[in-house]
């Protein structure tokens, strides 16, 4: 399982964990009388996951569509002056290796030069 899948799946445990505790927070406050609440009990347990899961899945989507941008902006601005200032070629050829790198995927002229 992937480090994405992961935390999908620890958002999604924590939307059951505040279902949970919505659910019992609801019945408490009703004294065991859920007919004076004004909504259903799980309807209280499901807001409250709601309210916890969605905002945390939105920022995860969002982070998973800018990553890459980002992390490729952040490593342009730390490259030293005399890498920055190569042609459009090389300083894509450099940015692609520079990638493969972070993913242990070296070609052998990296490993060479390691």
């Amino acid at each position: 399982m992937t480090a994405s899948w992961s935390l999908v799946a620890c958002i999604l445990a924590g939307m059951a964990l505040a279902y949970t505790v919505g659910l019992r927070r609801s019945l408490a406050v009703a004294g065991g009388a859920p007919r004076s609440l004004h909504s259903l009990p799980e309807h209280h347990g499901v807001l409250l996951a709601l309210w916890c899961g969605v905002p945390a899945l939105a920022v995860f989507a969002l982070w998973s569509v800018l990553e890459r941008p980002v992390l490729h902006l952040l490593l342009e601005r730390e490259l030293p002056p005399a890498l920055r200032d190569l042609s459009p070629g090389a300083h894509s050829l450099l940015m692609n290796e520079l990638t493969r790198a972070t993913g242990s995927e070296l070609s052998p002229p990296v490993r060479e030069a390691a």
